[in-house]
């Protein structure tokens, strides 16, 4: 199955497979999408906007095609672990208890951001930009996040793992 083009707007997508589908310059209006099957999934300039989005595994998607971005969308439980996917963007998003390990997210966007109950291990997120971002509990020791950009006061979160005591 090959989508082109194609706007979707407000569309339930609970449940559908999408297995081994090929989706090219599509944009997710107003959508849901929750336990959706991604084996071998092409993702290929797609943008998700205001979709509510819940149970997404990620890990299974077709590994060399994954250009997506996500724009004031509600992601909860899923799983973005195991990919390789530079400057993904998840602007202004609410991501709730979602993993992200053994991730390539280098020059990611999370600006304005919630990821409450996210987890971030072994993540390359050098150069990505956490701008107005919330609620991350991201361990310096074992992520790569040089030339990332945090800001105040919730980079002080970053100090979370030193064992230290601020005054």
């Amino acid at each position: 199955m090959e989508y082109e083009s194609i706007k979707y707007d407000c569309e339930n997508f609970t449940g559908k497979n999408f297995d081994n589908a090929v989706f090219t310059d599509c944009v997710f209006n107003d959508c849901k999408l929750s336990a959706n099957s991604l084996v071998n999934t092409r993702f290929q300039g797609v943008s998700f906007k205001n979709c509510k989005i819940e149970g997404f595994n990620c890990s299974r998607l077709n590994r060399l095609c994954v250009d997506i971005s996500f724009e004031l969308c509600d992601i909860i439980s899923s799983n973005f672990s195991d990919l390789k996917i530079k400057r993904i963007k998840f602007i202004k998003c609410r991501i709730k208890d979602t993993d992200f390990i053994y991730s390539e997210l280098k020059k990611a966007d999370f600006t304005g951001s919630d990821l409450a109950g996210s987890v971030f291990h072994n993540c390359d997120l050098r150069e990505a930009v956490f701008e107005q971002a919330v609620n991350y509990n991201i361990d310096p020791s074992v992520n790569k996040i040089s030339k990332a950009v945090f800001s105040l006061p919730e980079a002080v979160n970053l100090l979370a793992y030193l064992d230290i005591k601020i005054r």
